[in-house]
């Protein structure tokens, strides 16, 4: 006879889960990380998750209220706001980098260095295999 809580999708996630966990503790332990800061890793990953948890049911119970439906709505349409408030100091900021002939030319060259190597496999992609591999044997 098997248990509820050792069988089923749900089981095979928790598993899953304190696996990756345990095998990240153990990484970080290879790497050097102290047993302190470890542990204070994973119980911060721990209480996030825990607060997600706990967020989500809070809205779960507040869906109910005709009145809280409208706090919901509030709160989302806040964080909304925040979050178009951040994108755009972002972009007014590389735009104004733009503007300054020191920092566009720093920006430019920073963003050639960082997409050159995507654009030159690109081309390589465009090539035919006997022109490739002509070039490997040179």
């Amino acid at each position: 006879m098997q248990e509820q809580n050792e069988t089923g999708p749900i089981t095979e996630h928790v598993f899953e889960a304190q696996r990756l966990m345990k095998n990240l503790k153990d990484f970080m332990r290879s790497e050097g990380f102290p047993e302190e800061k470890v542990k204070a890793l994973a119980a911060r990953a721990c209480s996030l998750q825990t607060d997600r948890l706990q967020y989500g049911v809070l809205r779960w119970r507040l869906a109910g209220n005709p009145d809280a439906k409208l706090k919901i709505k509030v709160l989302d349409h806040w964080k909304m706001i925040i979050k178009l408030r951040k994108l755009m100091k972002y972009w007014l900021i590389v735009g104004n980098n733009r503007t300054q002939w020191v920092k566009a030319d720093m920006q430019d060259a920073f963003h050639k260095w960082r997409l050159g190597d995507s654009k030159r496999a690109q081309a390589f992609d465009m090539k035919p295999l006997k022109y490739l591999q002509l070039k490997n044997l040179k």
